[in-house]
């Protein structure tokens, strides 16, 4: 019967658009995640390398604190992230022995570098939870559109099944009644119905015809 396979064709419907909200917000969720830790991640891994060479720097001058800076420093290099982390780590490199002598000029460069190599990260993760952020919202966006159209197609969905099933059945609910309660002219009407439900409502008079031709 059509009107079985149209009921089933808007089931389907249904239950495609609910997996796909599904998938689209497992989607969202597990590519925000691994994104957001990798980068900060390597951005906090570049801050530590900083803080450990500002923390040399403030030690009085001495190996054990010129040794520590040197494994920040190639801790640093080592986790270069951002553009402008480079031309920052060649101004250390020229300038960090000379600070540890005591050169005050050298120290301000070095700590500028150090500096820049810090802000360069921090800006970096403001950008990736500004850009996760973002992302998050197109999600947002993006299941309440394919809601609105669940919702939309749930009610054309309702309206076909109200239709082509609930009316014809409470029309024949409604033939029996009367003829239980002893009206025999009742028959079973509408219009603009479905070629299926035509064909059971002229079944169904029939046998009502032929019933009261007895």
């Amino acid at each position: 019967m059509q009107v079985t396979q149209s009921v089933r064709f808007g089931a389907s419907i249904l239950i495609v658009f609910n997996l796909l909200m599904s998938f689209a917000c497992i989607w969202i969720f597990t590519r925000m995640a691994p994104v957001i830790d990798k980068i900060n991640a390597r951005n906090n891994r570049s801050l530590q390398a900083c803080e450990e060479m500002l923390s040399a720097l403030a030690e009085p001058p001495a190996p054990l604190a010129l040794q520590r800076f040197r494994i920040a420093l190639n801790m640093a290099s080592g986790n270069i992230t951002e553009t402008g982390e480079p031309l920052a780590l060649r101004q250390i490199r020229a300038n960090y022995e000379a600070a540890f002598r005591g050169d005050i000029t050298a120290r301000t460069a070095t700590l500028e570098g150090i500096n820049r190599i810090s802000e360069a990260n921090r800006l970096a993760m403001i950008k990736a939870a500004d850009e996760a952020r973002q992302l998050g919202y197109a999600g947002a966006w993006g299941v309440v559109f394919m809601a609105i159209i669940l919702l939309f197609a749930g009610l054309v969905f309702k309206r076909r099944v109200v239709r082509n099933l609930a009316q014809p059945f409470e029309e024949i609910d409604a033939v029996i009644d009367a003829r239980h309660s002893g009206d025999r002219l009742r028959r079973c009407t509408g219009a603009g119905l479905p070629r299926d439900v035509e064909r059971i409502y002229s079944g169904i008079n029939e046998i009502i015809d032929h019933e009261g031709e007895r």
